[in-house]
């Protein structure tokens, strides 16, 4: 098979079983593991990936290094899935970068192994300036990294990718109503609701997203999201 729906990979999961489990017990102090993302989302008939996000006590670069070696052993091993990837954090509930992970995993992830730690949507209401301030810390190293980009081939690759992470800070706009989303349409949308002034330029990223790739003005128009949501905060 080519590509993968979302019925096929959750039919597929037991095979990767073998996997996931020689990586939580070839690892110091593992706490959970996770898929999660486009791999799950019922609206995805094409995955963009196979994500799985592994949480630690400690021995990140170890563990980093594991999940590397793993995520290369199913490709090879399956080389029809859509490209995977295992991201790795360490356990800190202080720390918005886990904050912003235990939102994304509480919004559409499985549980594989160990702790659950998916909240509800409520449980993020008083901490919408510490998400938002997140998310566009993120996407603006996302845009810095495509701007020191110079291979065109890699740049086209990147785009799609930075188009999503920015119009996604419309999905974090509106935690305190207890509404959150990682759809690109709808995000757009409250963007949109928020700031009309910013038509053109969520109509740059939405093509970028649809023709995965380098669409003329695009990086104007991040800056141009960038700076409407960070003001807004």
């Amino acid at each position: 098979m080519n590509s993968l729906s979302f019925s096929d990979i959750e039919d597929f999961l037991p095979s990767l079983i073998i996997f996931l489990r020689s990586l939580w017990f070839s690892i110091d102090s593992p706490v959970a593991l996770y898929l999660r993302g486009s791999a799950i989302d019922p609206g995805e008939t094409t995955p963009w990936d196979v994500d799985f996000v592994l949480i630690v006590g400690g021995d990140k670069k170890g563990a980093c290094e594991a999940a590397n070696f793993t995520a290369l052993a199913i490709m090879k091993r399956f080389p029809d899935l859509p490209p995977v990837d295992i991201s790795v954090l360490c356990e800190d509930e202080s720390s918005d970068s886990f904050i912003f992970s235990v939102l994304l995993l509480s919004h559409r992830s499985k549980l594989i192994f160990g702790k659950d730690f998916r909240r509800s949507i409520n449980y993020f209401y008083n901490l919408k300036a510490r998400v938002v301030n997140y998310a566009v810390l993120s996407a603006s190293m996302r845009l810095e990294s495509f701007d020191d980009c110079k291979d065109l081939v890699e740049k086209n690759k990147r785009a799609p990718h930075l188009a999503k992470s920015v119009l996604r800070l419309g999905g974090v706009m509106r935690i305190d109503e207890a509404l959150f989303s990682r759809s690109p349409v709808e995000c757009s949308e409250w963007l949109l609701a928020k700031h009309p002034n910013l038509m053109s330029d969520v109509a740059v990223l939405m093509e970028s997203v649809e023709k995965k790739k380098v669409i003329t003005g695009m990086g104007r128009s991040c800056l141009s999201i960038i700076k409407a949501v960070t003001e807004a905060i």
